[in-house]
Order: C-alpha cells, then structure tokens, then sequence
C-alpha cells in the first residue's frame, strides 16, 4: 500500500549538522536553525564544538563527544579493520560516526540537515542505517575545492547519488554537484537569505557629506576573496579620482592573507586610506553598512580551484542599500545585477574594477537608483522569510508531508547538557 502523508499534528524535528556552532562567519546557519524554531519546526543541532552561546544562543545543541586515536575505543577498531580490510586509516572517522549515531538515535528526528559537504558524507551512513532522510546544504569550497582530492571526490559522489536532496545555495553550486552526479530529480537550489529587520534600508546619498566617499568590504582574508586585487583596484581608482573626494576604505574580516595585505597596503602608501578592522561581531558589520556608500569584493577561483557560493555580506550590503563592484563569480551575478545594483568584472581585472569604482565615486548622483534597486531585489529574492518558506517546503516533501502546515505552536525549550551522549 502507498505510504500516507504525514500529519502536521506533531512538530517535524530536524537534526542539523555543523562542524562548529557557531562560527563567526556562518551567520547564516545560526539564522536558518532559530528561524526554522520560531516556525514551529523543531530543531538540534549536532557540533564537533559550540561557539559564542551567548550572542548566538540556541537550547538544543548537542556537541560531540572528541575521539582520540589513542582511545581504547579507537585502537579496538583499528585492530579489527586492520584484520579484515588490512586498512585501518579510516578508525577515527568512523569512532566518530559511531558517536554521531548515538545522538541520532537519542533525539529521534525526521530528517537530518547537514551544512557543507564533507559533514554529509560523514553523516550519511548513519541516516542510512536509521531509515531517516538526509538533506545536504553546499556552500562552496565543499563543492569546488573538496572534491579536487581524489578520497573527497569518491565520497561527495557517493553522498550526491544516494542523499535525499543536496542543496546549492547557487545555480554553479549546484551545477557542480550534479558533476558528482547527483540525479536531476535531488538537486535544489535555496539561496542564503537574510533578515532585513537586521539590515533596514538606508539611502547611500543621505550620509555623504560630499567630500569623502567611504568604501567597505566584509569576508574572510582568504585566496579566493582576492583581497589584493581588490586593494590595487582600489589604488587605481583612487589615481583617477578627483582630488577633490577623499576615498576610504574599510575592511573587516580575518584569515592567512592580512599580512600579505598589511604589507601591499604599507608598499602602496594606503596607510591612511586603507582601515583593516579584523574581524568583528556581526553588529560592528551592520554599522558599517550603515556608514559607507558603497562595498566591493573582489572575488577570484584560487589555485586550488575554491570558489564562493553566495556571499551573504553582498546579500546584507544589497539589503542595506549599498551600491555594490564585485566579480562574474560564482552565485555572484544572482546578487549583484550588472548596471542595476551594482558593476560586475571579470575575475582579476582590476583594470576594469577600477574605472568603475572611480566612476561611482565621481558620480554620487548615480547611487540612489542602484540602492533602491538592490534593496527591492533583496525583499524579492534573497530575504531569510523566503528561504525559511523554501526549506520547510523541501522538509515537508522528504518526509512526506502533503501540503503545509497551518501555524504550529511555540516549541518548549528542551535544554540539552553539552557532551551528556
């Protein structure tokens, strides 16, 4: 007989998976869990390690417990791989999963939510074993750079042909994850979203004093955010800027290129022109959106093949108003319309990134119409409301739930000791 839809009687419980909850950059895992809590879905969260419980806080967290290669538990299972396969490399991994499948088993949800690629290849055997539904969400490198070695490819194949759905937060995102061969049927694409009550519109025009145009860029200080094209862009524009406008720019964020890009700001002379904040809390962010007229990113493939997938700092500088010059990069262009909201470049043309940031700092008057423009697409597009609506749609359909539900009520905290699995 056909299987019948489920009732909408009980709330759904969904398990998400994240390697750290939370970090720093990934708002947007944070922000997707409690939005789909306040929408009567209930929701946990499994961790290798939990981050910032105060600014960030959620009552359902579970963090693993650590597996030591030298744990009794470990070296038993060497022993054993090592006497059947003749390999026992994999002992850890698969400790490890053994205490992921105990806290599957104890919280008992109807579908299992892993973030980034590798964690749903980790997860995956266990959501076989129990019978539950398995979606995972790529974000970028997970689907450009992980699969380049040739064990991470072999097991991202493996997790796309056999996982219930695999989301791409854009449309190169998921078109790489059909080259692992994820069937048609399986691949959706969810972009990120972002609450706009956090970023609330603000006109660029209104805070400029008319001398000083005041440039911002927010990410990691990593290859493929090409913080130094960025900075020689910024160099030129600056030489073709009217001496008139002084130019600043603003850069938040943290990671292995600072001091290459402390040493390139100091060798062009942009001490004074050039402010590297570090990283910084999300509300530090949202002030700085608020201050500046414009943001700039400069986004690059690296050598080894990473890539973006969406960048949620452009969503959040669309939403707030922000004119925006960035690369023809990845899930970019679904941000950033050419001539709309924005100026796109080819990657590692700084030439050309150039004369359009020195034009939009000669032309103020041109800034209105990109920030209205890239707000509406923002409410239209990319606001978290619309992408909640798209995760529960998809929860709803692999665990066989008919239409949507009508309002649930607010779930009941269940406060869960951290390592108590």
């Amino acid at each position: 007989m056909p299987t019948q839809p489920r009732s909408h009687s009980d709330a759904l419980r969904v398990l998400h998976y994240c390697g750290r909850f939370s970090t720093l950059s990934e708002t947007f895992i944070y922000d997707l869990v409690k939005g789909l809590d306040q929408q009567g879905i209930e929701n946990h969260v499994v961790t290798h390690e939990r981050l910032r419980p105060k600014s960030r806080p959620f009552p359902r967290v579970h963090v693993l417990k650590k597996s030591s290669p030298r744990s009794l538990e470990c070296l038993a299972r060497r022993v054993w791989m090592k006497a059947s396969t003749g390999d026992a490399s994999g002992a850890l991994w698969l400790t490890g999963r053994r205490h992921l499948r105990r806290i599957v088993q104890t919280v008992k949800p109807d579908l299992i939510h892993a973030h980034f690629g590798p964690l749903g290849a980790k997860i995956a055997p266990v959501s076989e074993k129990e019978g539950i539904p398995l979606v995972t969400t790529f974000h970028g490198y997970d689907a450009t750079w992980y699969p380049r070695d040739h064990f991470w490819h072999g097991q991202l194949s493996q997790l796309c042909r056999t996982e219930s759905a695999s989301v791409g937060v854009s449309e190169n995102i998921c078109n790489k994850v059909r080259l692992l061969g994820a069937p048609e049927r399986s691949v959706v694409k969810i972009a990120n979203g972002v609450d706009l009550e956090q970023f609330p519109y603000q006109s660029p025009t209104s805070g400029f004093n008319g001398s000083q145009v005041e440039w911002l860029f927010v990410g990691r200080l990593v290859p493929k955010k090409g913080i130094l094209y960025l900075l020689e862009s910024f160099r030129r524009a600056k030489a073709r800027t009217p001496r008139s406008i002084q130019l600043k720019l603003h850069i938040i964020g943290d990671g292995p290129e600072k001091e290459a890009l402390i040493a390139a700001r100091q060798q062009a002379g942009l001490q004074e022109s050039v402010e590297v904040h570090g990283a910084k809390p999300h509300h530090f962010v949202r002030e700085m959106m608020k201050r500046c007229h414009l943001l700039a990113q400069h986004s690059v493939t690296s050598s080894d093949g990473d890539q973006e997938g969406q960048p949620v700092s452009l969503i959040e500088a669309a939403a707030s108003g922000l004119p925006i010059v960035s690369t023809r990069h990845s899930g970019i262009p679904e941000v950033v319309i050419e001539g709309k909201n924005g100026y796109l470049v080819d990657e590692r043309d700084v030439e050309t990134m150039a004369d359009r940031m020195a034009q939009l700092n000669s032309h103020p008057e041109s800034w209105e119409a990109m920030s209205l423009y890239g707000r509406k697409h923002a409410e239209q597009n990319l606001q978290l409301p619309t992408q909640l609506e798209a995760w529960k749609s998809l929860y709803f359909k692999l665990c066989n739930i008919a239409t949507d539900p009508q309002q649930a009520p607010a779930l009941q905290p269940e406060l869960v000791k951290s390592g108590s699995f």
